[in-house]
């Protein structure tokens, strides 16, 4: 596409003039272009940058066995902006070899298991949002728990999530507080009894996560919800409570928020009718 090299050699130019830049997010729209993020960051300094994000490039969601596209390179622009807190890397899909001393005030990462694997380690990351199709393996868990600081808010809502992987990864992020879930339910699940009983056999997992205090499964699609499932989401939460003390709020599908108030009573928000549909 002839039109590419000029739109980002003028980009380009632009970036190298904000050098008070405390935030870049950089969504090209490009993915399976052949292009080169020299191209657009070349000569840019930004020393404030807190936030970086960059997606629209290389392979992007295609598997890697349908795509020739090479993975961008990074490493050598996120070993020169030292204060970065908050790095997005949303089709990023191979590890990133960064040297220990990079990025060492960061805070959040998004991105696939496999870069946050190789990101994580040893750098003080609170907050992680995993995305992409593929596998998430016990090795990448195992890296990512080398965090610097304990994960407390963990957000799964940009992949299908099973139970199994649910159990593996309170395994090794034993201390989330906030879960955020897109949960792989069967495409003709619908709300109904069946659906809440497979929804109960979550309780054992939730249990292996001793200071979880949110859960949101407002990501999760299921077919046929309806307004009047109140009485099937309070006994979800009760059930769910028991299994894990902590837990003190439920964000359902519905988006119903249940909140567990002093009384230790579970109360809904917005209020639904009490019946089922």
């Amino acid at each position: 596409m002839p039109f590419v090299e000029p739109a980002l050699a003028t980009l380009n130019r632009a970036l190298r003039t904000l050098v008070q830049l405390d935030a870049l997010e950089l969504a090209l729209g490009l993915p399976g272009v052949p292009i080169s993020t020299r191209g657009i960051l070349d000569g840019c300094a930004f020393p404030h940058l807190r936030l970086f994000a960059l997606s629209g490039i290389g392979r992007g969601a295609a598997p890697p066995k349908h795509s020739l596209t090479p993975a961008p390179r990074l490493e050598w622009f996120l070993a020169r902006t030292p204060a970065l807190q908050h790095l997005r890397l949303a089709d990023m899909y191979e590890p990133l070899a960064l040297a220990s001393t990079d990025l060492p005030q960061l805070a959040s990462f998004r991105g696939s298991a496999a870069a946050a694997a190789s990101v994580l380690p040893g750098r003080p990351v609170r907050q992680l949002a995993l995305v992409g199709h593929e596998f998430v393996t016990e090795r990448d868990l195992e890296r990512i728990a080398q965090s610097a600081a304990r994960i407390r808010w963990l957000d799964l809502s940009a992949m299908s999530v099973t139970p199994i992987l649910l159990r593996d990864v309170s395994r090794h992020l034993t201390r989330v507080e906030v879960l955020r879930v897109k949960l792989a339910l069967r495409h003709t699940l619908h709300w109904t009894m069946s659906g809440i009983s497979l929804l109960a056999g979550l309780t054992p997992v939730l249990g292996a996560f001793p200071a979880l205090h949110q859960l949101d499964l407002s990501p999760t699609s299921v077919d046929g919800i309806g307004p009047g499932n109140a009485l099937e989401e309070s006994s979800l939460c009760t059930t769910w409570a028991r299994g894990c003390p902590s837990l003190r709020q439920v964000i359902f599908p519905s988006q119903t928020k249940w909140t567990l108030s002093r009384e230790q009573i579970w109360v809904p928000h917005p209020t639904p009718p009490f019946t089922r549909s």
